[in-house]
């Protein structure tokens, strides 16, 4: 047996333990399908190629973390736009630091996992189908999805859903969130979604309960409070990404890219930690990921945080404009009557019963922190979304 297929073997033997725990009732019950997909043959090349605009990360990191990066210089190997290449994750993903071997795609792994996985929500611009079907669906699915780790979930909450498409205007302040998930049209600059590290506990728990959409009685919020400062337990938010095309036609085009970052880290800075904002992605290490064809059966995790430093996350993300590449390395071109990309997204906030180790820590009291205050940040984040609409 080779080394691929005992991960895979390991990795089966996971979900089956897995599944026989108690967080998995209702995936037993409901008879739910789960699969992590199969092994297919790594990439040699890239998918494509496409156009990535680094603009207002680059801004957002200037404005922020001037005491570090100057307000001059690129956080990102780019100042503006760059020709990228693309890379196909359903063949795989290039191990952290070593583009020339791979690994499987994963929470634990690579910070993102395709999962293919059936739903019974019919209208995704209905609450009540959301909160009553789709969030006890993912329940199921994203402990399978951290594997060993999922066995560990002790807290699991949902926020800030969101509609996403090509034809769709931003929801105006007045729009009753109770009924419907708000609109955005896609998001085409280089983001993540919220720089965790950058708020007291106060301030994330804050935003989860202020956007929480819940399938079940209750806020723990004091609970989840006096485990992660006192406990010092592991906490992780992750991004559960689905095609919502209303006649479950796959994404063929804008489909999500997600950049798995490799971080260099300077010596002569007081922090040696490979995550952001310590440290600048590597331009020749790390890769941009798209998954083609995304089916309307399949849903997409990755992590905006992870409280590990040994884990990946911060998966920086943007709807892509890219090219495929046709068998023998031309470009193909695409086919601009496509259906247009119509997606929606929800946050998980999660808590695991696991001790984090202070040297494995990146959430520390002393981590690096914006010089900029919240009021000042939200003023700033507001004028970037305008010029992403």
């Amino acid at each position: 047996m080779g080394e691929k297929e005992e991960k895979r073997r390991r990795r089966s033997l996971g979900l089956v333990a897995l599944l026989a725990s108690p967080t998995a009732s209702l995936c037993m019950q409901s008879e739910k399908k789960i699969s992590l997909g199969p092994v297919s043959s790594l990439p040699t090349a890239p998918w494509g190629k496409g156009q990535i605009d680094y603009s207002a990360a680059n801004e957002y990191v200037q404005a922020h973390y001037s005491q570090t990066y100057g307000r001059d210089q690129s956080y990102f190997w780019a100042t503006e736009s760059s020709i990228e290449s693309i890379y196909d994750a359903r063949s795989g993903v290039h191990s952290l630091g070593d583009v020339s071997t791979h690994e499987e795609d994963g929470l634990e792994n690579s910070g993102f996992v395709l999962v293919s996985t059936s739903t019974a929500v019919a209208d995704w611009s209905n609450m009540d189908m959301i909160k009553n079907i789709y969030l006890p669906e993912l329940r199921c699915t994203i402990p399978l999805a951290f594997g060993e780790s999922g066995r560990r979930i002790s807290h699991m909450v949902f926020y800030q859903p969101m509609i996403r498409g090509e034809d769709c205007v931003m929801s105006g302040l007045d729009h009753d969130r109770t009924v419907s998930p708000p609109t955005s049209p896609v998001a085409g600059l280089v983001h993540i979604d919220t720089d965790f590290g950058a708020h007291d506990l106060d301030g994330i728990l804050d935003m989860v309960e202020n956007n929480l959409v819940s399938d079940v009685v209750g806020f723990p919020r004091h609970n989840i409070a006096d485990v992660i400062c006192n406990g010092r337990n592991r906490f992780a938010i992750v991004n559960c990404w689905k095609n919502a095309d209303p006649l479950g036609r796959p994404i063929s085009r804008a489909p999500l890219g997600l950049l798995l970052p490799y971080y260099c880290c300077d010596k002569n800075r007081r922090n040696l930690r490979p995550c952001f904002p310590d440290s600048v992605p590597d331009g020749e290490r790390s890769r941009w990921y798209v998954y083609p064809q995304m089916a309307a059966d399949e849903c997409l995790l990755f992590k905006q945080y992870d409280r590990r430093l040994d884990r990946s996350s911060d998966i920086w993300h943007c709807a892509i404009d890219c090219s495929p590449y046709s068998e023998n390395g031309g470009e193909v071109e695409t086919e601009c009557q496509a259906p247009k990309r119509y997606s929606f997204d929800i946050r998980a906030f999660i808590v695991f019963d696991e001790v984090v180790s202070k040297d494995n820590d990146r959430y520390s009291p002393d981590r690096l922190r914006p010089v900029l205050s919240l009021e000042e940040s939200g003023c700033f984040c507001d004028e970037q979304a305008r010029k992403d609409r």
